[in-house]
């Protein structure tokens, strides 16, 4: 009988242990998606006040008489394009060089998913 009331409170202190591991492991990743919730208002707002400032820019040349509302737009386009596709070029290159395919795959696949409306 106390043989057996061992081994109940031993299974007993495995469970309560497996117990607080899922706890803390669900409470980390809380954390991270709160986290990455602020790193990405961090870094729509960097790159809205990029695209703010591209477009002042272009309203400014607008207002000049020598230059073509067409080039403008074409340089506008050019310059968005370059400002958004800059950071995760220079993720897809840093993970190619460092020889992370996982990283690199999972960043390819994110792009090609915003691509298709994902």
């Amino acid at each position: 009988m106390i043989a057996g009331n061992i081994e109940q409170r031993r299974q007993a202190a495995v469970d309560a242990e497996l117990l607080v591991s899922q706890l803390v492991v669900e409470i980390d990743r809380r954390f991270q998606v709160r986290q990455v919730g602020k790193d990405i208002q961090q870094y729509r707002a960097c790159t809205q006040g990029q695209v703010d400032k591209l477009l002042h820019e272009s309203i400014a040349k607008l207002q000049q008489d020598d230059v073509s509302p067409e080039d403008i737009i074409t340089e506008l386009s050019r310059r968005l394009t370059q400002t958004l596709t800059h950071a995760p070029s220079k993720l897809m290159r840093k993970a190619a060089r460092e020889g992370d395919s996982e990283l690199l795959d999972f960043v390819v696949s994110g792009l090609q998913d915003a691509h298709r409306g994902h």
